[in-house]
């Protein structure tokens, strides 16, 4: 009598400009049996690219096209998959000529893709002569009167940036 067996296929994970936290080995290589599904969820916290959010695997490095969400998959072949991966809005606030928490005089960050910058959570203090109060925030270094105001709300952002804003004071 003869047996059954399932056909195993081998898959690659390549990071696509990205980096695995847990190891240096870029693209990441595995197999799996053709009765078992590919469980993607489980890379998605271990891939990383600095102002990016992983959006999925797909088929071409440079396509774009998520063909696999981050979650369980067929594969019927030996595949190579790539990381796709969506800009996220790099945020540059500049206290321009304060400090942020007595130190920095610029914040550098990223938020998510479609998200809002509340500026009433970034208030930097006066330390140079004289006595100011922050007025709000500009997107010019040199402005006098500020375009969003101190506790204001824009947004969503979608593009990359980065967006810089200066502090009026």
């Amino acid at each position: 009598m003869v047996g059954s067996f399932a056909k195993s296929y081998k898959y690659s994970l390549d990071a696509n400009e990205g980096y695995w936290t847990n190891e240096s080995t870029n693209p990441k290589k595995s197999s799996v049996k053709s009765t078992e599904q590919v469980d993607f969820s489980k890379y998605s916290s271990l891939v990383k690219r600095i102002g990016y959010k992983l959006e999925g695997w797909g088929l071409s490095a440079t396509g774009g096209k998520v063909t696999v969400p981050n979650g369980k998959y067929w594969i019927t072949d030996d595949t190579n998959f790539y990381a796709i991966w969506q800009a996220q809005p790099h945020i540059i606030l500049d206290a321009n000529g304060g400090k942020f928490d007595g130190t920095l005089s610029t914040k550098d960050f990223y938020i998510d893709y479609g998200d809002v910058l509340d500026f009433s959570q970034y208030k930097p203090s006066w330390y140079g002569e004289g006595s100011y109060i922050l007025l709000g925030w500009a997107e010019n270094p040199a402005s006098t009167s500020p375009t969003y105001g101190v506790n204001e709300v824009i947004g969503p952002l979608y593009g990359a940036g980065p967006y810089k804003y200066y502090a009026v004071w």
